[in-house]
């Protein structure tokens, strides 16, 4: 993994060494949770395993292969040539062992251009493994806060409901004394019957969240601490954007993305080329042969070194076909780029225009309470 994903790995868990045991969890526990269990990241993971593999053996194809194969067999005849002929027995059991080696000396490219293509893979594999782990830790944070808040709301609900409650009585006794019309006790029962239909829903509401809570982190919701101050941001949204076009693990992956398909040209470009590799041989022959009864055994050794070299001449336009599907490859994606930098660019816009909205709506509900 890159610096990045052990960076995170360690700070989160540096946060949870930091919350210590405790029976209330905090922030920093929820996100330790669902980073460590959450099993969208452990495919990641794993899809991230299967692409360095895949480098690994595009990089150990420059380093040819090498194969032992061995034979052994047995026969037996039985026959005479006619019926005043001795009957005639052979027995042969032949035994081959041989070592077969072959060293590619030029591929056209292709060996180097499939070890960058897997190379840059890893990388955009890498870039997609953060992506994952930032919407994991964004969904746990969102839960946690979720949770947090509709607890606070059903407090807040309830006692509404209590309130409106001693209203309506209150709004009884003056009625039986006169002071109030049958009216004035109407409306108290809608507020109170409106009250009561609100804390139902806030209470449904809290029910979903600690639902998605433990999706999200992978334990119930039971004791939620208040989280620590939040972090620094940028200065201003135009920052933002440019902190996101530089590191946004998403846009990150789209360009590695471009630059294996780039290899990938250039690898279907090398399937044009001669082809030339060294190729070697060493084996051992030990063919018995009994005829009657008389062993006759002969003992071989052989050992061969070659160069092979080939030039396709003629595929059906197969290697100008797959040149022509490398290279609409690399141009979906160059466009892709493109599109999931305007997705980023929004995306940021979109969460800034929203952090000034709950500002203003926070300075304005403390000014109403």
């Amino acid at each position: 993994m890159t610096s990045k994903p052990l960076g995170l790995a360690t700070a989160l868990c540096a946060l949870l060494a930091v919350a210590g045991p405790s029976q209330a969890d905090t922030l920093a526990d929820a996100m330790a949770k669902a980073y460590a269990n959450h099993p969208g990241l452990a495919a990641q993971r794993a899809a991230l395993r299967g692409l360095d593999e895949a480098e690994f053996q595009a990089r150990a194809q420059a380093y040819g292969t090498v194969n032992l194969q061995a034979d052994y067999g047995w026969q037996n005849t039985d026959a005479r040539r006619s019926l005043a002929a001795p009957r005639s027995r052979d027995d042969t059991d032949p035994f081959d062992l041989g070592l077969q080696g072959s060293i590619p000396i030029y591929s056209g490219g292709q060996i180097e251009n499939s070890s960058e293509a897997a190379l840059q893979a890893v990388r955009s594999g890498r870039s997609s493994l953060t992506s994952a782990e930032q919407n994991v830790l964004l969904a746990a944070v969102t839960a946690f806060e979720d949770v947090r808040r509709d607890i606070a709301l059903v407090g807040v609900a309830r006692s509404n409901v209590r309130v409106i409650g001693e209203q309506l009585k209150a709004a009884q006794d003056r009625f039986e004394v006169g002071e109030v019309t049958r009216t004035d006790v109407a409306q108290a029962e809608s507020r109170l019957a409106a009250s009561r239909s609100t804390l139902a829903a806030i209470v449904g509401q809290l029910a979903r969240s600690r639902q998605a809570y433990l999706a999200a982190v992978g334990d119930p919701a039971e004791d939620l601490q208040d989280p620590p101050p939040l972090p620094p941001l940028p200065e201003s949204e135009q920052a933002a954007i440019a902190l996101a076009e530089a590191q946004h693990p998403d846009l990150l992956a789209a360009r590695f993305n471009a630059r294996e398909a780039e290899s990938q040209v250039k690898v279907a470009i090398g399937r044009q080329l001669p082809q030339v590799s060294l190729n070697g041989s060493a084996g051992y022959s030990d063919d018995s042969v009994f005829i009657d009864d008389v062993a006759s055994a002969t003992d071989s050794n052989a050992v061969s070194v070659g160069v092979t070299a080939s030039v396709p001449l003629w595929t059906a336009g197969r290697n100008a076909s797959a040149v022509r599907q490398a290279q609409s490859n690399l141009a979906r994606a160059m466009a892709l780029i493109q599109d999931t930098g305007r997705t980023v660019r929004q995306t940021v816009s979109n969460s800034w225009s929203g952090l000034d909205v709950a500002r203003a709506s926070i300075l304005a509900a403390r000014q109403q309470i």
